[in-house]
C-alpha cells in the first residue's frame, strides 16, 4: 500500500512544528530556512541564522577542524551523510547533536541544496559515557578484592599440599575480601531495585540508633587506628534512641555514610559523628574534613552512579552507589538524608529518622 503524499501545507506544518532542529541551505551553502525548534535551541533571531556565514553560523564554532573538513567534503560531493557535532545552545552550553543531511533537487532536476534534521543526543551520549565509566569502575572494584583472594588461596593450597598447618589469620583475610565482594553485589542489587523504581525491602522492628552508631564507629575506628588514617569521634548522650526500622538496613545506611567520610578524609583527619534527638525524631550527622563537593555537584551526589567532578576514580575508588542507597533507605523509613559541603573544607551528611515513640 502506497503512503499518500503530504500537501505543501501539511509538509510546512510538519517542518515548522517538528521537535527536530531543521535547516535548509541553497546550492551555494547559504542557510535560507530554519524551523522554530532550531531558533528556540540557539536563542538567536532569524536574521542571525540567515546571515552570510551560512552553515558555520548555525553550528557556531561547535565543529572541530577534522569534522569541518569531513562536512565540507560531503557538501562538495552533494551526498547524504550523518555526523555528530556540537551546537551552541541559547545558554552558551554546547550540546551534542546528531545531524542527518540530505541533498534535494529543484523542479527542473538541478541541485537545489541540502536539508538537515538535527536531534539533541547530549543526554543520551553522556549517559553512555557514564555507563562506560561505571563499568570501568566496577571492574576495578571487583579486581581489588579478587586479586588478594587469589593470592591467599594459592598460599593455602601450597600449605595444605605440604601438610603444613593453616593459620586462622590467613582464612580471616580471605573472609574479609569475600565480604567486600558480597557487599559490592549487595550494592548492585539495591541499585537495580532503585533503577527499576522498586522499593528496598525492609523488615520493621525496634532498633536502638545509639547502639548501631556506636558499633559502627567502634569497628571503623579500630580499623583506622591501625592504618592511622583518620580518627572517628562520637558525640552521643547516654540513653536509647529507638526507631521502627530494619536493623540490617539501618546499619547499611550508616555504614555507607561513615565509610564514605573515611574514604574522602585526609590522613590524620577527624570525622565527627553526632547523635541528637528531639521529641519526635532522631538526627545523626557525620562530618568529615575531606575534599568537599563542588556546589554544581551537590544536587546530584545522592543519585546512583554519580561521582563529583573532583573525586577521580584513581584517588577515590568506588562506583557511586553509597549515598544513593543510603538516601533510599532513609526515605523508606520515613526519614531524609541531606548533604552539605564546602569545597576543600569537608562534607556533612545528616540523616533524620522519626522516633518510635515521642520522648517525654
Amino acid at each position: 500500500m502506497k503512503t499518500p503524499n503530504l500537501s505543501a501545507e501539511q509538509s510546512r506544518l510538519v517542518v515548522e512544528h517538528s521537535p527536530s532542529l531543521i535547516w535548509r541551505s541553497d546550492a551555494h551553502g547559504s542557510v535560507d530556512f530554519v524551523n522554530d525548534a532550531l531558533l528556540e535551541f540557539t536563542g538567536r533571531p532569524l536574521a542571525r541564522e540567515l546571515c552570510g556565514d551560512g552553515l558555520w553560523s548555525t553550528l557556531d564554532g561547535g565543529v572541530d577542524d577534522q569534522d569541518r573538513t569531513l562536512l565540507q567534503q560531503h557538501l562538495e560531493r552533494r551526498e547524504a551523510f550523518d555526523l555528530v557535532v556540537r551546537m551552541r545552545r541559547y545558554d552558551g552550553l554546547y550540546r551534542y547533536v546528531s545531524m542527518h543531511v540530505a541533498p534535494f533537487t529543484n523542479d527542473d532536476g538541478s541541485f537545489g541544496g541540502f536539508v538537515a534534521t538535527c536531534v539533541d543526543i547530549d543526554e543520551r551520549r553522556r549517559a553512555d559515557e557514564q555507563k562506560t565509566a561505571f563499568l570501568e569502575m566496577l571492574a576495578h572494584e571487583l579486581r581489588t578484592p579478587l586479586t588478594p583472594m587469589h593470592g591467599y588461596i594459592q598460599h593455602l593450597e601450597r600449605r595444605i599440599s605440604r601438610g603444613e598447618p593453616v593459620f586462622i589469620e590467613m582464612v580471616q583475610k580471605l573472609a574479609r575480601q569475600l565480604d567486600r565482594v558480597e557487599a559490592l553485589v549487595e550494592h548492585l542489587s539495591d541499585a537495580a531495585r532503585i533503577n527499576a523504581g522498586k522499593e528496598i525491602g525492609i523488615a520493621m522492628g525496634e532498633v536502638d540508633l545509639t547502639e548501631v552508631v556506636r558499633e559502627l564507629v567502634s569497628r571503623h575506628g579500630h580499623t583506622n587506628e591501625i592504618t592511622r588514617r583518620t580518627e572517628l569521634v562520637l558525640e552521643a548522650p547516654d540513653g536509647e534512641r529507638i526507631v521502627n526500622a530494619d536493623a540490617t538496613r539501618i546499619r547499611q545506611l550508616f555504614r555507607h555514610i561513615i565509610t564514605n567520610a573515611i574514604k574522602f578524609s585526609p590522613r590524620g583527619g577527624t570525622i565527627k559523628v553526632q547523635v541528637e534527638s528531639s521529641p519526635f525524631e532522631h538526627v545523626i550527622s557525620v562530618r568529615d574534613m575531606g575534599i568537599g563537593i563542588p556546589d554544581s555537584d551537590l544536587e546530584d551526589v545522592t543519585r546512583a552512579y554519580y561521582r563529583a567532578k573532583n573525586a577521580s576514580p584513581e584517588n577515590y575508588p568506588g562506583i557511586g552507589l553509597g549515598l544513593a542507597i543510603a538516601r533510599e533507605i532513609a526515605e523508606a523509613h520515613g526519614g531524609s538524608l541531606r548533604v552539605q559541603s564546602a569545597l576543600g573544607q569537608g562534607t556533612e551528611v545528616t540523616v533524620r529518622l522519626p522516633a518510635a515513640r515521642a520522648e517525654a
